[in-house]
């Protein structure tokens, strides 16, 4: 049973996520610490819905352009209400960054919702929903920043119709290192230049790193996780339009990298790695790779993170 009380508000963290992976495009990602939106929500006493920035990230001006937009109304409709809300953004992930921007909006307005209205639906319900904000963002409803974003961990979507996730173990020790250099790679551009069917060969190639991926992780295997990141059908379209990018996944694998990919769409850019110090020194080698390109960039070392979305 749905309840409303109006008036009540919550206050919500969704992270950051890397998806593809490497060879799991669209159907692989994991969730990371620190980086991540931060909403406030508050429902209202009619149905009217009110957003306000807080954070300096550029973001929609009209409410029906922002990607929370279409999974409130799926929310809505779904759960037989017509109640508003006042939104406010206090922390946000740049948009374009390749780090599940638009899924953490998504993800933490669906979250948030649920949750004013009493948690009528699960977690795992919910990425249905929070898919439609990437279906605005992108024209695609993929899930691989959704689901990990919402759930924490590494997940893999088995498939899309019906839809099917599937929550993996991997290594407690296994650390993430990424660079996101100081440029805005919109998602709809990122998926424009991709090819629209790939050859027999780069399938094979990509499925059987995909299992190697999986198996890598499962097994606890370093050698094989490294050895199946490798992307022949979306990394080779997209890399040209980050500046310096074979340079810097050089300098990843020089620091002992098991591998460096792009995250989504790019720019940013993630290697992983079999520790902390390792990681740390990865890190600081792709951030002299960007600056060599004459770019700024953020970075950040982190683990997979075990935690998705979640009131703070």
């Amino acid at each position: 049973m749905t309840t409303i009380n109006q008036g009540k508000s919550i206050r919500v963290f969704s992270p950051a996520t890397v998806s593809n992976v490497g060879s799991g495009f669209d159907i692989m990602g994991f969730a990371i610490e620190g980086a991540g939106d931060i909403l406030e929500m508050e429902l209202r006493n009619d149905s009217r819905l009110n957003v306000e920035n807080l954070t300096g990230a550029a973001l929609p001006e009209k409410i029906e352009d922002n990607v929370i937009y279409p999974v409130i109304k799926a929310l809505q409709k779904e759960l037989g209400v017509d109640i508003g809300m006042n939104i406010r953004f206090r922390k946000k992930i740049n948009p374009g960054s390749g780090l599940g921007s638009s899924a953490a909006s998504s993800v933490a307005v669906a979250y948030g919702f649920n949750k004013l209205l009493g948690s009528p639906l699960i977690k795992k319900e919910l990425i249905d929903y929070a898919r439609e904000g990437e279906k605005l963002a992108s024209g695609s409803a993929h899930a691989d920043n959704i689901a990990p974003c919402m759930l924490g961990g590494f997940v893999i979507i088995r498939s899309y119709h019906p839809l099917d996730i599937i929550e993996i173990p991997y290594p407690e020790t296994l650390y993430c290192s990424i660079v996101f250099p100081d440029i805005s790679i919109d998602t709809k551009k990122g998926r424009s230049v991709l090819n629209k069917s790939n050859s027999l060969k780069d399938t094979i190639t990509q499925t059987g790193n995909a299992a190697g991926l999986v198996a890598g992780l499962m097994m606890n295997d370093y050698e094989l996780i490294g050895r199946s990141m490798v992307d022949v059908i979306a990394e080779p379209r997209r890399k040209d339009m980050i500046p310096g990018f074979d340079n810097i996944r050089k300098a990843a694998l020089n620091k002992n990298s098991l591998g460096c990919n792009i995250s989504g769409s790019g720019p940013s850019v993630f290697a992983l790695s079999t520790d902390k110090t390792t990681a740390t020194e990865i890190k600081e080698a792709m951030v002299m790779a960007v600056m060599e390109t004459g770019h700024k960039c953020q970075s950040w070392v982190s683990p997979i993170s075990k935690n998705g979305v979640c009131e703070i």
